[in-house]
């Protein structure tokens, strides 16, 4: 819906964008880091369509409002809940980088074994996920290849679009990860 409301101009598909964005944080609150992303990429190429794209946005703020405020009336339950991300002892700065490409490749990928990317980063690899990290290892390959290559055969706008879509959220997750414990 972005790319053709950027494209068509027409507020159709920016009313289109913004029910889309709705049902993306009612299905995953991390979609709001998409959701930001995709400001930076108007900010940085589409500085004229910014109002649009900002009542857009206060649409998908008015619509994804009455479970935003639920989720800071519940703050401390949610904060419980997630007392499981904690790590035990003090990790060194290149876990989190480790971990977070392994789950990265982990979304095109499948599990013979179910492991954590903590058990892979600190060294606990058991034999039966071998085959599994070699795959892991070929298709983090390819997406470097792919990242490369892209700057050869997309424009300026998608080659952007796409490095924002996985850049700042590698970022958060990596300062989460580090600072967190």
């Amino acid at each position: 819906f972005l790319v053709y409301a950027l494209d068509k101009r027409k507020l159709f598909w920016w009313a289109g964008y913004a029910l889309a964005g709705i049902l993306a944080l009612y299905c995953s609150v991390l979609s709001g880091l998409i959701l930001f992303e995709h400001l930076l990429f108007i900010l940085l190429l589409y500085r004229k369509e910014f109002w649009k794209f900002a009542g857009s946005g206060l649409i998908i703020m008015l619509g994804y409002l009455p479970w935003l405020l639920l989720i800071l009336n519940s703050h401390q339950e949610v904060v419980s809940a997630l007392s499981w991300h904690k790590m035990p002892d003090q990790m060194p700065f290149w876990a989190p980088i480790l971990g977070i490409t392994l789950g990265y490749i982990r979304t095109f990928s499948f599990y013979m074994e179910y492991t954590l990317y903590w058990d892979d980063v600190f060294g606990n690899i058991s034999s039966g996920i071998l085959l599994e990290t070699f795959f892991n290892l070929c298709i983090l390959i390819f997406l470097v290849w792919a990242i490369v290559r892209m700057k050869k055969f997309l424009t300026k706008e998608s080659t952007l679009f796409l490095l924002l879509i996985f850049i700042p959220g590698f970022l958060l997750f990596y300062f989460l990860d580090l600072f967190r414990n």
